[in-house]
């Protein structure tokens, strides 16, 4: 486990009291926020946050791009950057059959999701829901989001990485998103401390967001008007972005940066337990795959 980053201020994300008490500044409605102050109620002592103030609502939207250890934090990180951002939605891109799930499905929907149909659940379950999905675009949904005035949430590496020490390769989505749209990147590190004794990163346990600051991505971007529908020129731009982005998260995370770039993720050394179903794809650039005929 690489931990060689400056001490920032730390404090619990919520107490037990702000958790159940404390007013939100931008309310999301009774279900929302009931399930918001539950699950920092239940999970808060376990969260911690570094670089608090740059998490201070803001007047414009945002792209959260975190690293990916843990089925848990896809639910606990979400939930703490809304109340740590007064409660101003973010909406995180999800693999849609998690999305379908009883109970768990039920509260990542509460936060309107942005769901990804690209891959298929195992044994084709609710296939149909799938094939329904494949007809919209998560990058546009995404954009539609942004210029509504919301932030957006994305786990850059595409899926769960067991791995202490090194981050997966970024997939080609954020950069895209980046490149399409004004909002800056705020890359949120999630570090746990346990991961270094245990050999992997823990099924649940102590959680320390990191966040960094906003990254300027200015160049690329006009970089990526003058390519225009160049796709060679695009792709090398937001894999570009990607880089920096994962720059950034292997020091707020305690890991290295990948050992390549390419969008193509390798297998981490200790991967969890399979779940029973597949595992979520967050790249909204991933071509859907389609039976054969």
């Amino acid at each position: 486990m690489v931990e060689d980053r400056i001490p920032q201020t730390r404090r619990p994300v919520a107490r037990l009291a702000e958790a159940l008490f404390s007013p939100l500044p931008e309310p999301g409605g009774r279900a929302r926020d009931g399930a918001l102050r539950a699950l920092l109620a239940a999970f808060g002592r376990m969260l911690e946050i570094e670089g608090a103030d740059r998490l201070e609502p803001r007047g414009t939207p945002v792209i959260f791009a975190l690293n990916h250890g843990n089925a848990t934090e896809a639910l606990l990180a979400p939930a703490a950057l809304v109340w740590l951002s007064g409660g101003r939605p973010i909406h995180f891109l999800a693999d849609w059959m998690y999305l379908e799930l009883p109970l768990v499905g039920h509260l990542l929907r509460l936060s309107q999701p942005i769901p990804v149909f690209g891959k298929p659940a195992r044994g084709r379950w609710r296939e149909e829901i799938r094939q329904a999905g494949l007809t919209e675009s998560p990058l546009d949904r995404a954009l539609e989001r942004l210029l509504g005035g919301a932030s957006v949430g994305i786990f850059p590496e595409g899926t769960r990485n067991a791995d202490p020490t090194h981050l997966r390769p970024g997939r080609a989505g954020l950069g895209e998103l980046a490149l399409r749209s004004t909002a800056s990147i705020v890359p949120v590190g999630l570090f746990y401390p346990a991961a270094a004794r245990l050999g992997r990163i823990p099924r649940l346990g102590r959680t320390i967001l990191r966040v960094g600051e906003a990254l300027d991505v200015s160049a690329e971007r006009e970089r990526a008007r003058e390519a225009g529908f160049e796709r060679s020129a695009r792709r090398a731009l937001a894999r570009a972005v990607i880089d920096k982005t994962l720059a950034a998260l292997a020091d707020l995370a305690g890991k290295r940066p990948p050992s390549d770039s390419g969008c193509r993720s390798p297998k981490p050394i200790r991967p969890e337990r399979s779940p029973r179903v597949a595992a979520p794809i967050l790249d909204p650039l991933r071509p859907p795959r389609r039976d054969s005929a």
